[in-house]
C-alpha cells in the first residue's frame, strides 16, 4: 500500500515542512506529491518543464531521481515522485530538493529533510 506524503517547497522562501519519515521496508511505496511555490503563496508554473529530486545521504553521496509532472496541474506547481529503492539505500536523515529545469534555466526549491530508518527485515 502506497505512503504519500503532501508537501509544500518553494524556490525563494523556508517554509515549513514536517519531518518526512519511513522506513527501508517501504520499497517502491513512498510517494511524495509537492506543490513547488514561486515565494509563499504563488504557484510555479509547471508547463513545459522537467523537474528531480535531489537527495544528499547522510554519507554525502548524492541520488537523483525524475519528478513526474502531470500537464492538467501543471500550472498549480504540483509534482509528484515515486521514491525509487536507490533514493533510500542508506538510513538517516537526508536533504533533499527539487530542482526545476526551464528552457535554460535551472530552478532549485528550498532543501527539506526525510529521514530514512532501517527495516525490520
Amino acid at each position: 500500500m502506497p505512503i504519500t506524503y503532501e508537501l509544500t517547497v518553494s524556490l525563494t522562501e523556508n517554509l515549513y515542512i514536517p519531518l518526512i519519515s519511513f522506513s527501508q521496508s517501504n520499497v517502491d511505496s513512498v510517494i511524495l506529491d509537492i506543490q513547488i511555490l514561486v515565494d509563499r503563496e504563488k504557484p510555479l508554473d509547471l508547463t513545459g518543464s522537467t523537474a528531480e529530486i535531489v537527495m544528499k545521504a547522510p554519507s554525502n553521496t548524492i541520488s537523483t531521481q525524475d519528478c513526474v509532472i502531470d500537464p492538467s496541474e501543471a500550472t498549480n506547481g504540483q509534482l509528484s515522485v515515486l521514491l525509487d529503492e536507490l533514493l533510500y539505500a542508506e538510513t538517516g536523515e537526508h536533504l533533499a530538493e527539487i530542482y526545476i529545469y526551464h528552457n535554460t534555466e535551472v530552478m532549485p526549491s528550498k532543501p527539506f529533510k526525510i529521514r530514512i530508518e532501517s527495516g525490520l527485515i
